[in-house]
């Protein structure tokens, strides 16, 4: 029996069935993408690349399961599309936006300028001073 499961967590892989045991005619002649892994299982699986972390590609596993029926493979499908983990919102660095940045400007702005004590040990300061005395 080949089985055609999804969850969260693995993705889509199909179950019973070889590189070379005939299923992969089938597989192939759909073209929806499959690709075969000998890192999955013990003797290796077909799966559906980028589909971890993501429902069902419904209508490419019903095309899967009616392909290998007509070919005459008996066939079952499972999905689960509950969500293995829960998502981590990413922090934002717009201006403004929950999570993201208070909004301060860590630059000087006019305003800030403004606001701040003038110095007479910068550099700028002493230059414009002895310039202007001349």
């Amino acid at each position: 029996m080949i089985s055609i499961d999804h969850t969260h967590a693995e993705g889509t892989v199909v179950h019973g069935t070889t590189r070379s045991d005939g299923t992969n005619l089938v597989i192939r002649a759909i073209r929806d993408g499959w690709r075969f892994s000998r890192n999955i299982g013990a003797d290796g699986a077909w799966y559906l690349p980028q589909s971890r972390d993501r429902n069902a590609d419904r209508t490419r596993i019903e095309r899967l399961a009616e392909a290998l029926h007509a070919a005459g493979y008996p066939v079952e499908t499972s999905i689960d599309d509950t969500p293995a983990r829960p998502r981590r919102s990413r922090p934002t660095a717009r201006r403004g936006s929950p999570g993201g940045c208070s909004g301060t400007p860590s630059w000087p702005t006019p305003a800030t300028r403004a606001a701040a004590p003038a110095s007479t040990t910068s550099g700028n300061a002493a230059r414009t001073s002895h310039s202007a005395s001349r």
